[in-house]
């Protein structure tokens, strides 16, 4: 398929109805469960439209700015977010971000492809093995400070790399 073609199918009736469709999709998941950029859009694009693994990721993170802006605020007003974490999860994220951007265009589409499989493979797991108490509390100190930011750091060269808004 030619790069004309390409540009096309993306901007015609189909496409702007299928964004559509898929920003439903992608809000209504991510108001319920924290996800959307690459577990909803990146996949949704990359199966309804011509989009290659790295146009999606581009794509489903300038989408996710308004969709997690809506969600904090959402969550903030029931009084559900822990804003010094959030803070130091954000700090670590964005310079994991700039790590896993810059290593994006060294990485081939296929490895893009299966590091992505294997990313939600390993949510999926982890989803059954992890049960969450509800009445943990979450005490700030130095280790776990550290270890929030490293974690962002982690998450960031990930979502980077695969347009994941990790949640």
């Amino acid at each position: 398929m030619g790069e004309g073609e390409v540009a096309a199918r993306v901007r015609g009736p189909r496409a702007y109805i299928t964004f559509v469709a898929i920003g439903l999709i992608a809000g209504l998941l991510s108001g319920l469960f924290g996800v959307g950029g690459g577990t909803v859009i990146v996949p949704l694009l990359v199966l309804l439209l011509p989009f290659d693994q790295r146009l999606a990721a581009g794509t489903s993170l300038a989408a996710i700015v308004p969709t997690a802006s809506v969600g904090v605020i959402s969550y903030a007003a029931s009084g559900s977010v822990a804003w010094v974490p959030a803070i130091i999860l954000a700090g670590g994220a964005v310079i994991g971000a700039q790590i896993g951007t810059r290593l994006l265009p060294r990485i081939s589409q296929t490895a893009l492809r299966w590091g992505f499989v294997g990313f939600l493979v390993l949510v999926i797991v982890s989803l059954f093995l992890v049960v969450p108490s509800r009445d943990a509390v979450f005490e700030l100190g130095w280790i776990n400070g550290v270890a929030l930011a490293l974690v962002g750091v982690c998450t960031g060269v990930i979502a980077g790399q695969l347009a994941l808004a990790v949640a």
